[in-house]
């Protein structure tokens, strides 16, 4: 987990910080039941792209390059979701609301913008 949000700590030391009390502060049963439980057992975003298909809401996938993890589904999503934009964040990683939350807020105007358009 961490090696995705380390660019916070590059970026904003006191985030970093806040970040890493607050994951403290969760329940250990909690997160052990996040992980052991519900995300083995969800089906994969892969294995819902027909569904993802027929979706019309405007969709906003955002991301840092640094988040590994997620940049293959992100692509996929990308592909199969027919009203969705794909904005990729330099030097960033899982945590893009934090470590770019202008940067970050600007795409969500845009996206905001646009829908007030139609």
């Amino acid at each position: 987990m961490v090696r995705t949000r380390i660019q916070l700590k590059y970026k904003d030391t006191r985030s970093w910080q806040e970040f890493q009390e607050r994951l403290r502060h969760c329940s250990p049963l909690g997160l052990s039941n996040t992980m052991v439980r519900c995300q083995p057992l969800r089906p994969s975003l892969h294995d819902l792209a027909d569904q993802f298909s027929t979706m019309r809401t405007p969709v906003l996938l955002a991301l840092g390059d640094e988040d590994g993890p997620c940049l293959e589904t992100n692509l996929m999503l990308k592909t199969v979701l027919p009203n969705a934009g794909l904005w990729i964040c330099p030097n960033t990683g899982h945590t893009i609301n934090l470590e770019e939350q202008a940067a970050f807020n600007a795409q969500l105007d845009k996206l905001s913008c646009r829908g007030r358009a139609r």
